[in-house]
């Protein structure tokens, strides 16, 4: 089972740090536009107003900032403060993403790999999960690691799926559902696929 989308909550709540942000994202600067949408949502500077919030977020993301785009996908994903939509989720992640937004692009995998918005395609999600994880998005290498592991949109390659629990976990030892990873006495890294408690496989990487 796939790790879940990022929410909103992953967005930092704090202040904006620059000038007169109403001023600016009345003059229609896109970043301070998003920067007043969270000021609305968070009470920062302000009452809490979630349909101010909104109107701002929209203004930002249909101006181009990949942020609010992310943020208005999760938005639509969820059906926080407004109807759940998925289509306009997959939208304003598909927008987001192709400006480099590596959280944008781990939920497009999700949506593409359970069919949300867009026709199910496992082999786009990992294409997406690839890129997200790339940027070493925690959650992106943890659903490649369960693709790899279970052939879900690739061919099934226990290797590939020790690679990238590797990438997320290299300077630690995790202890998981059905994965154990640790240093062997030589320092080498492997991974211990736990079938169940009597069958246990090692793949050396």
């Amino acid at each position: 089972m796939l790790d879940q989308p990022y929410t909103i909550t992953c967005m930092k709540t704090q202040s904006p740090g620059r000038g007169n942000v109403e001023l600016e994202a009345k003059q229609g600067d896109a970043e301070a536009q998003f920067w007043l949408g969270r000021c609305f949502d968070n009470g920062k500077g302000m009452p809490i107003d979630e349909e101010k919030a909104l109107y701002w977020y929209t203004k930002s993301a249909e101006g181009g900032y990949p942020n609010a785009q992310f943020l208005l996908g999760c938005l639509y994903h969820q059906g926080e403060g407004i109807p759940k939509d998925p289509d306009k989720a997959v939208y304003w992640y598909t927008r987001s993403a192709e400006q480099g937004n590596f959280l944008a692009q781990a939920n497009l995998g999700f949506c593409y790999y359970y069919g949300e918005g867009v026709i199910k395609d496992r082999e786009k999600a990992v294409y997406c999960f690839i890129k997200a994880a790339n940027e070493c998005d925690n959650i992106a290498c943890r659903n490649l690691q369960f693709c790899y592991y279970n052939g879900e949109g690739v061919q099934k390659d226990l290797k590939k799926a020790a690679y990238w629990h590797k990438l997320r976990f290299e300077e630690e030892n995790y202890k998981g559902g059905i994965y154990y990873y640790r240093a062997n006495r030589k320092g080498k890294y492997a991974l211990d696929l736990i079938v169940d408690s009597k069958d246990i496989q090692k793949v050396k990487i």
